[in-house]
């Protein structure tokens, strides 16, 4: 069995759906790779491990996803563990427009002063950005509303909550 076959495996039914793993694997992947990946694994195995519309596991895929991730989900801790507890690793959502035009500046001085740090970018409405770090599945929301800056729940142009 291929490991990374596996590894795309429990992000498909972790996030339930090719798609909603493409977004969020953390290294870049496009959706027919996926597919294509995911579909040899079944191959492999012989097996269906999920109905594609609408998206559920298939009993062998809910076998196979609670025997996976246990591993999976404890990578990122161990890698953290091993590399003294350092983070190492930061997940930002944005607009497509402080993407395009304010976080890559940003990012410039941050890659300065930590140079091993690994970004992942996500992009979204302010309201889907919320739902994202609801869910845990980024670290750090930027947006612009009216003409301030605002990071969770802080805005750095009023100095106060929005």
């Amino acid at each position: 069995m291929n490991i990374h076959h596996l590894e795309l495996f429990y992000y498909v039914a972790k996030h339930g759906g090719i798609m909603p793993a493409v977004r969020n694997i953390p290294y870049g992947i496009q959706q027919p790779a996926v597919s294509a990946q995911v579909a040899e694994l079944e191959e492999f195995l012989g097996v269906t491990l999920f109905q594609r519309r609408p998206f559920a596991l298939t009993p062998a895929g809910e076998k196979l996803y609670a025997f996976a991730a246990p591993f999976f989900a404890g990578l990122d801790k161990v890698a953290a563990e091993l590399q003294g507890g350092q983070a190492r690793h930061i997940r930002i959502g944005a607009s497509t427009i402080v993407l395009r035009d304010h976080v890559p500046g940003l990012l410039r001085g941050v890659r300065r002063k930590f140079p091993a740090l690994k970004v992942s970018l996500r992009e979204g409405f302010p309201a889907h950005l919320q739902e994202l770090l609801e869910r845990d599945e980024i670290d750090l929301a930027i947006t612009i509303i009216g003409n301030c800056w605002c990071y969770r729940r802080y805005c750095w142009w009023r100095k106060t909550a929005p």
